[in-house]
């Protein structure tokens, strides 16, 4: 049988080293290190997975093809299969490629080398790190082991009360997580294209080569597509999700199926020109991609990746082939693995001990990488690869009737199964839930609540304040976290309101669409015929306070509805977001949309509560003076809406990052730990005037959390902090009496 490969056979298809190849991987490594490094020029160094990901898809789609292509020419001289039937049968020409092969050269490339750094950081936080830093540490590294780590970090990155967490040493697996995902998928697809023997176009019959090029290029195609829809609505799962990746790892498997020799010829003496040109723009994306418009700018790389891959050649002697082809861009591209394992633990690691804050000293940080990349790469990777291989087993279905039907039933289910990972709530493992759900008026995750109830006692009558003071003293005294709260500890710094399961809530559909990448909440406890009507709103703290507000009040007599936006402060300003700092435009709509529903409650009590200190849109004045009018402007509003009002003012809380910063590894408290009362004053006192000018009722919980200046972490065996400033579930439900003594004292019931 005659040669099944075109004239012009492509030289990812051939076995010849590229050492251009080899190069341009050195170039993308560097540039991730010297992004990671906070090197001046090079914010955009995050293109380097992107370059990688052409590069792939490019050499281990043509590894793919020429595999099948040989086992066809073999079949057809009759050398291969035992099986006469099929032996004789030509007329499908249908090769095979070995899956098992397939997925140990990937296991035998990928796990050796990043297992090691994975075991190398759990070790390093067992050693170094406190119980919290470590906990996240371990469920982090399930997921990457799983190859999961992008679902994993694009949960978190979404999640708001994860802003203050240390970057996970873990996080740049996200990257190995998209391209295994990828290749999950890719060979049965591969399978699945080739077996169309029957597919026709325009009545012409299209060749196996020619249907895997088309599959591919559909499956780019709707990837790309996905990328800017997704980029619009929600950026971080941009970022993270597999499929808003796959058209990059899919335009390098298109390249490799494309005969380039024509496309050269036409080009003629331009070609070394125009390949000068992109291997400029690979780098001066560097300038020009940004995490603002990453979703629309990221085909410039990678195009001009695609363009150096498909025209290069492994005899070229251009000046972009002798660039990317030196001896030091071939050296690093070799370890350029094991350099991309190791570098972002090794920064994380550094700037926690505070060895990151100058130049010379990520300098250092970035030889230490190349050090340990080349160790890696000498004794574990090469020694692996030396390891032979099983006898290769390939996959070739012979019956008609399920030669397309189950490779395409497979990539569904898989398709299907990554889908529901990303974007809906399943989740395997540590899922950030906490211990257990939280009702009101029950025993809590800590046990009963200590806090002082009013009593038949004249102190308990006259303030319960007095007698929680003596708990705060007590608490001022706290060397350590108590023994009996330890085992409780991991679960304070992942915050779900789990009071909303005891509470009906309105779905999707009848909520504001998301903006910002977060979506409004409007939940509701049973209806009181008769009774009376309270109301939360504002930001992630009305969820907060949501326990303490349950239990200040007979939900026999009141109905309770929570209604909030995390980072929407109920005052009229526009938020900056904690993750993407970009304005959230999107919050004075949903503050409309939520005052609106106020008015249609027309509570007999509204409580107010925001976080004042969050960052706000400010352009040309104080923040404080913006903020001020804003909360001037909304209670205007608001306190027509409603019988009465409570204002509950922001409380000081504790240093960024909470507990999970400041805790010494045998769970001991530093005086990070501990807040500074004088935390947020001026916003207080803000929040103070305008509701007497208002004639709302006004709640400082500063005295029930802080004493004598500072504001311990722990109270009367409660951890009061979910992270800085949310409360804890048990915490929130201690301060119930807080509120009832507000209502009392300021005649809101």
């Amino acid at each position: 049988m005659a040669k099944l490969t075109t004239k012009g056979e492509t030289s990812a298809q051939k076995s010849g080293f590229r050492a251009d190849i080899a190069g341009l991987r050195g170039v993308a490594v560097l540039l991730v290190l010297l992004c990671h490094f906070q090197i001046p020029g090079f914010g955009g160094g995050f293109i380097g997975p992107d370059i990688f990901f052409v590069i792939s898809g490019y050499l281990i789609t043509g590894l793919l093809v020429k595999e099948y292509a040989s086992s066809i020419a073999a079949r057809s001289r009759g050398r291969q299969d035992s099986d006469e039937a099929v032996k004789d049968s030509t007329k499908s020409r249908r090769g095979k490629i070995s899956f098992s092969g397939f997925y140990l050269r990937r296991a035998r490339r990928i796990l050796p080398a990043s297992i090691l750094v994975v075991v190398c950081i759990n070790v390093y936080a067992l050693v170094n790190l406190n119980v919290l830093q470590s906990a996240q540490i371990k469920n982090d590294s399930i997921w990457t082991l799983l190859f999961m780590a992008n679902i994993n970090f694009l949960r978190q990155a979404t999640d708001y009360f994860a802003q203050n967490n240390t970057a996970s040493p873990l996080q740049h697996y996200w990257t190995l997580a998209v391209e295994e995902q990828f290749y999950f998928v890719w060979p049965i697809l591969f399978i699945a294209a080739t077996r169309l023997n029957g597919l026709k176009i325009f009545g012409k019959k299209i060749r196996w080569q020619a249907r895997v090029r088309l599959a591919v290029s559909v499956l780019a195609a709707l990837s790309l597509i996905w990328l800017i829809v997704e980029f619009t609505a929600n950026p971080t799962t941009a970022y993270f999700s597999t499929f808003s990746r796959a058209w990059e790892l899919a335009f390098g498997g298109v390249l490799s199926l494309v005969t380039a020799e024509a496309f050269k010829a036409r080009l003629g003496s331009k070609l070394p020109h125009i390949r000068a040109v992109a291997a400029l723009l690979i780098v001066g994306s560097v300038g020009i991609v940004t995490p603002d418009n990453f979703g629309y700018t990221l085909f410039l790389p990678v195009f001009a990746t695609g363009f150096v891959l498909l025209t290069g050649e492994s005899n070229s002697s251009d000046l972009t082939y002798r660039v990317l082809a030196n001896k030091p861009f071939i050296a690093i591209g070799a370890i350029s693995y094991s350099l991309y394992l190791w570098h972002w633990p090794i920064f994380v690691f550094g700037e926690d001990l505070g060895l990151m804050s100058t130049l010379s000293q990520r300098m250092v940080g970035m030889l230490l990488c190349f050090v340990l990349a080349a160790l890696s790469y000498r004794f574990i990777e090469l020694f692996f690869l030396r390891i032979p291989l099983p006898n290769k087993k390939k996959v070739s279905l012979k019956k008609s009737g399920k030669s397309f039907a189950l490779p395409a039933v497979s990539v569904s289910v898989v398709i299907g199964v990554l889908w529901l990972f990303t974007y809906s709530g399943i989740s395997i493992g540590k899922d950030g839930v906490q211990a257990s759900a939280w009702v009101p008026g029950t025993s809590q995750i800590f046990g009963e609540s200590k806090s002082p109830e009013p009593t038949g006692t004249k102190t308990a009558q006259a303030s319960p304040l007095s007698a929680w003071t003596v708990k705060l003293n007590e608490a001022l005294s706290l060397k350590s976290i108590p023994v009996q709260l330890q085992s409780e500890l991991q679960n304070t710094q992942i915050l779900d309101y789990q009071w909303k399961k005891t509470m009906t809530c309105k779905s999707d559909g009848q909520l504001p669409a998301p903006a910002d990448n977060i979506s409004t909440a409007y939940c509701s406890t049973a209806p009181v015929a008769g009774g009376k009507k309270l109301v939360v709103m504002g930001d992630s703290f009305a969820g907060s306070l949501m326990p303490a507000v349950l239990n200040s009040v007979d939900l026999k007599k009141w109905q309770v509805t929570a209604i909030f936006r995390l980072e929407c402060m109920w005052a009229d300003t526009t938020p900056v977001g904690y993750k993407d700092k970009k304005h959230m435009n999107g919050c004075p709509t949903a503050r409309t949309w939520m005052t609106n529903q106020v008015k249609d409650i027309s509570p007999d009590l509204l409580i107010l509560t925001e976080e004042s200190i969050h960052p706000i849109v400010a352009a040309g004045g104080k923040k404080v003076d913006v903020w001020s009018a804003g909360v001037d402007s909304s209670l205007q509003k608001l306190t027509a809406l409603s019988k009465k009002t409570l204002v509950v003012g922001m409380h000081p809380g504790i240093p960024t990052g909470g507990l999970s910063k400041c805790l010494t590894k045998s769970f001991g408290l530093t005086p990070n730990c501990f807040g500074d009362a004088r935390l947020a004053g001026s916003y207080r006192d803000v929040q103070k005037n305008l509701a007497s000018q208002y004639s709302a009722g006004y709640l400082d919980l500063t005295p029930w959390l802080c004493v004598r200046g500072k504001c311990p972490p722990v109270i009367d065996s409660h951890i009061v902090y979910a992270d800085s400033f949310h409360f804890t579930p048990a915490m929130a439900q201690a301060l119930a009496p807080a509120l009832r003594e507000a209502y009392a004292s300021q005649g809101l019931q």
